[in-house]
This record gives C-alpha cells, sequence and structure tokens, in this order.
C-alpha cells in the first residue's frame, strides 16, 4: 500500500468540495469588486481634455483682443481670467509633469502665443492617449470580471453537482444500510409474511421501522415489530441492535414477557440518548403446522 493515502475517500471528497466553495467565493467576490471598484474612471481623463481646449481656445481669443482689435488692458482682463482658470484646472487635473500646464505670463509677445499654441497641442496629445489608456484599462477589468463570472458559474455548476452526489451518497448508504436491517422474507411455518411502508415523510426511506421473523428450531420462532423513535441514520442503526439483540435473547428465552423484560433492561443501558425510547410488539413459540 502506498504512503500518503491515509485519508478515507469521503474525507477527501470533503475537503476538494469546500475547497471548491472556498474558490466560488473568492472568485465571486473578486468579480465584483472588478465590476464595480476597480475600474477606472473616465472623468477625469475627459476633464483635462476638456481644460486643454478651453486653454486653446481662450489664448486665441485673448491673442486676438490684444493684436487684432487691439483692446485695452481693462478689456483683455477677462480673457486674462478666462486664461488663467484653465491653466489652473490643466494643473490640477495632471497625473505627470508633462501633462501639466505650460508656462505662460503676461503681457506676452505674438512668440509668445505661438509657443503656448505648440505647448497645449503636446498636452492634447496627451490627453487623448491618457482617455485612450483609461477606456483600454477598463476593457480590461471588464473582460476579466466577465471571465471571473464565468468562472464563478463553472465552480457552482460544479459545486452542486459534488454536493448532489454527496447528497446521493449518503442516502444510498443509509438506505442499503436499513435494507440490510430489515428482514427478508422468510418461511415460517403456518405464517403467510408480507409488509408495506408507508413514510411519514415524504421522499424518506430511512427510519427506526423494522420488522423480523426468527425461527429458532422446529417447534419455536419468533416475530417482531418494532419503531425506534427518531428518524435517519441513528434510528436506522438502532433497528439493527433491536435486531439482533432479540435475537439473541430469544435463543435463551422463548416466553415473550421474559423476552421483553430482559431487552428493556439492555436498551436502557445501551442507548446513548435518554429520551430514545422504542415500541416493540413481539410473538413467539409459532406451532407446527
Amino acid at each position: 500500500m502506498r504512503r500518503g493515502t491515509n485519508l478515507p475517500e469521503r474525507s477527501r471528497r470533503t475537503t476538494v468540495t469546500l475547497a471548491l466553495v472556498a474558490g466560488l467565493v473568492a472568485a465571486f467576490v473578486y468579480a465584483t469588486y472588478l465590476s464595480y471598484w476597480a475600474g477606472v474612471y473616465t472623468s477625469d481623463a475627459f476633464k483635462y481634455q476638456t481644460a486643454v481646449v478651453s486653454a486653446q481656445r481662450d489664448s486665441e481669443l485673448l491673442e486676438t483682443e490684444q493684436f487684432d482689435r487691439r483692446a485695452q488692458p481693462e478689456e483683455l482682463r477677462r480673457y486674462e481670467v478666462l486664461l488663467a482658470t484653465d491653466m489652473r484646472r490643466i494643473d490640477d487635473i495632471a497625473e505627470t509633469p508633462a501633462e501639466r500646464a505650460p508656462h505662460f505670463s503676461l503681457p506676452a509677445s505674438a512668440q509668445d502665443y505661438d509657443n503656448l499654441t505648440t505647448e497645449l497641442s503636446l498636452r492634447q496629445t496627451l490627453g487623448e492617449a491618457r482617455f485612450n489608456a483609461t477606456i483600454a484599462q477598463n476593457t480590461k477589468t471588464r473582460n476579466l470580471s466577465n471571465a471571473l463570472f464565468a468562472l464563478v458559474a463553472l465552480l457552482f455548476a460544479v459545486t452542486v453537482g459534488r454536493l448532489r452526489a454527496t447528497i446521493e451518497e449518503g442516502r444510498s448508504l443509509v438506505e442499503r444500510l436499513q435494507r440490510a436491517f430489515i428482514s427478508k422474507r422468510r418461511e415460517v411455518p403456518s405464517v403467510d409474511i408480507g409488509s408495506v411502508l408507508i413514510s411519514a415523510t415524504r421522499g424518506s426511506n430511512v427510519g427506526g421501522d423494522t420488522f423480523d421473523a426468527f425461527t429458532l428450531d422446529g417447534k419455536h420462532g419468533m416475530f417482531l415489530v418494532a419503531d425506534v423513535s427518531g428518524k435517519g441514520i441513528e434510528a436506522a442503526v438502532d433497528t439493527a441492535l433491536i435486531k439482533y439483540t432479540m435475537r439473541t435473547l430469544f435463543s435463551a428465552e422463548v416466553d415473550p414477557g421474559a423476552l421483553l423484560s430482559k431487552f428493556a433492561r439492555i436498551y436502557e443501558k445501551t442507548a446513548e440518548n435518554p429520551e430514545t425510547f422504542v415500541v416493540l410488539f413481539v410473538r413467539s413459540s409459532f406451532p407446527h403446522s
């Protein structure tokens, strides 16, 4: 036998199922995070582009008023305020030194305006690249989120399948266990035996109901009907105790009253739960036909 296989198969399956559940929860949480909180906001990139375009427009207006219309300093003041506001907005939203607003001072010459136009064109290009990078990052995040949600769906299907298989396996095991405890039909002199099980719980065939027909010799036989309190595998296991204890006692005592008295004393000491009880009917000493 190889070493390293000390865990029972059921424990290994349980461990795998728990790992699948943990992976399912982790993938769902991370996918949700990517969907709602991990995206990069495009508003700042859009605001940067808007600030650069506004600065280009206001610088052209200021240049036109100063050189073409030869406006007075008082008339130029409001255009200067607009341009200065645009420059501050660019600085506030800039992410890198290259994106910061270009240096520009007043009064300015025609060459200063030409230099400002060139610098603002460079900022516009940087802004477009920033906006496109934001869109690409959000697209990548969305695709990763979609892939994780698909993985969550797959893990959920696998986990549900494993849980259903585990439940069915446990149910099948218990049903096989109880079928092993219930006596097969056997011939008892002068007695015809049949059985019908109607479960009190819909869809459940596992519980504390059992019967037994046992022949000791040619003159003595025992017929037993019993119902253990409770349900499920614990009650089903108790039926085995009842069945084989009564068979053992019947080998030494055929009187029903004495048989039940001895069984009561044994069951009282054996039952783990003090609230557990069993209802018994026993008939013994079947005569020959």
